[in-house]
């Protein structure tokens, strides 16, 4: 099968979400269409999600709004050297510059000695924006908790495998990126190649405005190459949040599941903006191999890892004051 014919997998998640919920067979035909994505791309699609629409309507008005603000006011919620949320425009990816701005926040009115906390504009000079996306927050951990649990059920584990680590606190957190109009686009991504370092990912990509990529090579996919035909477009469709496995996955399933390498082209014709959700565990989780996966010819692959000094050192590598 060429790339050119290869598409990510779109999934209809009303079984798992519904209030009436899906019968037995349709829930578990949607857990294995999400193992299946997994094992082959490490990405899918999602639709009937059970996130209001009219929320993320307003999701996308205020945040196009945000970027037109000007410089200095958005610059009042810059983040620092100790504080990783708040708004930036120079982000490294593998310590390459990404052709972008954003705004990074995550659990309210918790302060972490890793990443700090939350910063906000105030409600003058936003009217809304906070509340809204706090809303828009707290729908992704819902979201987040019923994909990893199907996760764990594809992979014949307890369902609470993974949910146990997001109690009675997580660490994720959303990031709202813009990435302007860019003159070159042959000499910048808009994003690097790279993996997501957490668990899982739950991306609202701005509808018909694509320019993520998926590595499908065999290389080590960090060509910075915009016409690098080893990666295929992830298309931007309407009302459906794209999802990707993060390394934690790939550990604990032993490399059953693989973090897939992606980046974000840069575009000389529009400017496109996104929000990835990073949906990541307690920052003291140690993660390893699952015992259940292993056995004499599928050893463990990976040392157990604790999870808050892993991400730490991540960021210290993608801040930088350049």
């Amino acid at each position: 099968q060429s790339k050119m014919a290869e598409s990510v997998p779109v999934i209809d998640l009303s079984p798992l979400v519904s209030l009436a919920g899906g019968t037995k067979e349709e829930r578990d035909e949607v857990i294995r269409k999400i193992g299946k994505a997994c094992s082959e791309f490490g990405f899918f699609q999602i639709v009937n999600h059970g996130v209001p629409l009219p929320l993320l309507g307003r999701v996308w008005e205020l945040n196009k709004r945000f970027f037109l603000l000007s410089a200095d006011v958005k610059k009042k919620a810059s983040r620092t050297e100790t504080n990783s949320r708040g708004y930036f425009e120079k982000e490294l990816t593998k310590n390459q510059v990404d052709w972008k701005e954003g705004f990074d926040f995550g659990v309210e009115g918790d302060i972490s000695d890793v990443d700090g906390q939350n910063q906000w504009l105030k409600e003058e000079d936003l009217l809304g924006y906070k509340s809204t996306m706090l809303e828009y927050y707290d729908s992704m951990v819902s979201l987040g908790l019923t994909l990893v649990r199907a996760l764990a059920l594809s992979l014949n584990l307890e369902e609470d495998y993974f949910s146990s680590t997001y109690t009675p606190h997580h660490s994720s957190f959303l990031r709202v990126n813009h990435y302007p109009i860019c003159p070159d686009p042959s000499q910048h991504l808009g994003v690097g190649p790279h993996s997501d370092s957490g668990l899982l990912t739950i991306l609202n990509q701005e509808p018909e405005r694509t320019g993520l990529q998926i590595y499908r090579g065999t290389g080590s996919g960090l060509s910075f190459d915009p016409n690098d035909d080893d990666w295929i477009d992830v298309p931007a469709i309407e009302n459906a949040l794209t999802i990707n496995i993060g390394d934690i996955i790939q550990v604990y399933s032993n490399d059953k599941y693989k973090a897939p390498l992606h980046r974000v082209l840069a575009n000389k014709d529009k400017d496109r903006h996104s929000l990835p959700f990073f949906f990541n565990p307690a920052y003291e989780t140690i993660y390893s191999p699952v015992a259940s996966l292993l056995s004499e010819t599928e050893p463990a692959r990976y040392r157990p890892i604790c999870w808050g000094d892993f991400r730490q050192s991540r960021f210290a590598g993608d801040y930088a004051d350049v």
